[in-house]
């Protein structure tokens, strides 16, 4: 069959005969077939704001359980590689204890123990890993011990890392409270003031020298201590503190206050 070329020529007939569109004229819009429309409220919109903060809290722990099972996986590999390194041992025990803590189980508190003093008899000159036993006072209680001996043997830790680090403040400021707590105050006393001695911004250790002399009642050592104090909380510096500057600055400033109005009230 031939092509008849009117075929062309009404086609182009039609168009000419089609109105033309105006641009300005509006155009009706047609909605789409091929995207889906929305049959109900939209995602976040309908759910409440506490169940999405109870998301967001719950995404975060499972972000801190899995964070735990890498590290404990790494410090695994790293012990079997390096076994003899001292603080691949410590960085799992403390892992562990960080465990203990959130989940109560005794088997990491057991664990928690056995890496600090394995850490510590394969480097028995750093201090940190007895002092690490010794902030285990109260989980040292669990295994049955009386209390005193708790307290005693966590001031034996103490010891340990003192006679390692003579110039550390804050072990004798852990020696003076477990001194306190077993009713020898003066030794506490002695204790704290060597901790300030050492560092003179020492707020907390202050502090409790402060309130130590006043239990005493060394009333005019007291008020001496509580004065020198006062001076020092208002010259902390302003600017961002390191971590050993904030462990200085760390203080009550309402207990300060609020004993020392009592002491000049005793002084009256």
């Amino acid at each position: 069959p031939r092509s008849t070329p009117s075929n062309s020529s009404a086609a182009s007939d039609v168009y000419k005969r089609q109105p033309s569109r105006s641009k300005s004229a509006p155009s009706k819009a047609r909605p789409s077939a091929l995207k889906p429309q929305p049959t109900g409220p939209v995602f976040g919109s309908a759910e409440p704001h506490g169940t999405r903060r109870a998301r967001r809290r719950a995404a975060r722990a499972i972000f801190a359980s899995l964070l735990l099972v890498s590290a404990a996986a790494i410090l695994a590999t790293a012990t079997i590689l390096a076994p003899g390194c001292a603080e691949y041992w410590y960085l799992r025990s403390t892992l562990e204890k960080a465990v203990w803590k959130s989940t109560g189980e005794a088997e990491h508190l057991e664990k928690f123990i056995r890496y600090v003093q394995y850490a510590a008899e394969l480097n028995p000159m750093n201090p940190v890993y007895p002092s690490a036993m010794g902030n285990l006072t109260a989980a040292l209680g669990a295994s049955g011990k009386t209390d005193e001996e708790t307290l005693k043997t966590a001031l034996d830790y103490y010891r340990r890392a003192e006679r390692l680090a003579p110039r550390n403040p804050f072990y004798k400021v852990k020696i003076g409270d477990l001194l306190l707590k077993l009713g020898h105050r003066r030794a506490a006393i002695e204790a704290f003031r060597e901790a300030v001695g050492i560092e003179p911004n020492f707020l907390g250790a202050r502090h409790k020298l402060a309130r130590a002399l006043m239990e005493e009642g060394r009333i005019e050592e007291a008020a001496r201590q509580y004065r020198i104090l006062a001076a020092r909380m208002d010259n902390v510096p302003r600017r961002k503190l390191s971590d050993y500057e904030r462990g200085l600055a760390e203080i009550d400033r309402e207990a300060v206050i609020r004993e020392a109005r009592r002491l000049t009230a005793a002084q009256q």
